[in-house]
């Protein structure tokens, strides 16, 4: 966000855009305000901003208006959208395979075409 908004401007930024998000069949879950940082280049003549996380689920097809909309927020400098995926928790992640299904039975004797278990040699070699 701009970095020349005061305290109430930066509030009711944010609440615009925590708006917007609910007005697209968004929830928000959280927003972490980091402070007020140099940004690592200019942009639109600023040189710092204001740099707010929102935590949000989204209809991914919601994603393109949503972004239209932000685009034409004059308050907010630059935002950027990623999925995210959390990590399976142990009980979870051993609960997985089990839904997987049984695994396939193990392959055991020579493979066809081979000489026990082997390539053939030159003497095994089959001539045309």
């Amino acid at each position: 966000l701009r970095p020349d908004l005061d305290e109430e401007g930066l509030g009711a930024a944010l609440d615009r855009i925590t708006q917007r998000i609910v007005e697209h069949g968004g929830a928000t879950t959280a927003v972490e305000r980091w402070g007020k940082r140099k940004l690592a280049y200019p942009i639109k003549k600023h040189r710092d901003g204001y740099y707010t996380l929102f935590v949000f689920t989204l209809a991914t097809d919601r994603i393109g208006p949503l972004r239209q909309i932000l685009g034409l927020q004059e308050d907010l400098l630059r935002f950027a959208f990623s999925t995210h995926h959390p990590k399976p928790t142990p009980a979870a992640a051993a609960a997985a395979p089990a839904q997987a299904g049984p695994p396939p039975p193990p392959v055991s004797g020579p493979t066809p075409g081979t000489a026990g278990g082997r390539p053939p040699g030159p003497a095994e070699t089959p001539h045309v």
